[in-house]
């Protein structure tokens, strides 16, 4: 088993990303590689990335390790008609499959840009 824990899921950019990811009854592993990760969802071809990474190497059976990640300035968490951005923090066994990710978003105010409506629109009409 696999759980991570932040002490918050709404971040701006550039402020760290705190937690604690704690396993137990962990099957053989070369390592736990900590992700903070982005990807696309929605109409077309779905994207992914893994923005940085945290490597806790032979992580032995059980254990807890407290992480630390700075959040991108960019791009912001956002929800759009046709396509949207999500963040997540993710652990993952590695070699294998056990995973655990937890969604996040990382833009100004702590908040997702909403472009349903068209209110964050900027331009000068």
């Amino acid at each position: 088993m696999i759980a991570v824990e932040l002490d918050q899921k709404n971040f701006e950019p550039g402020s760290f990303i705190n937690g604690t990811v704690r396993w137990s009854h962990l099957r053989p592993a070369e390592s736990l590689d900590i992700r903070l990760i982005w990807y696309t969802s929605g109409k077309g071809d779905q994207d992914f990335g893994i923005h940085s990474r945290i490597a806790i190497g032979e992580p032995g059976e059980s254990g807890e390790r407290a992480f630390a990640i700075p959040a991108p300035a960019w791009p912001h968490s956002f929800s759009g008609i046709l396509i949207s951005l999500t963040w997540a923090v993710e652990v993952v066994r590695l070699p294998g499959l056990d995973a655990e990710r937890c969604d996040i978003v990382i833009a100004p105010g702590g908040r997702e840009l909403s472009l349903h409506s068209g209110q964050n629109d900027t331009s000068n009409s």
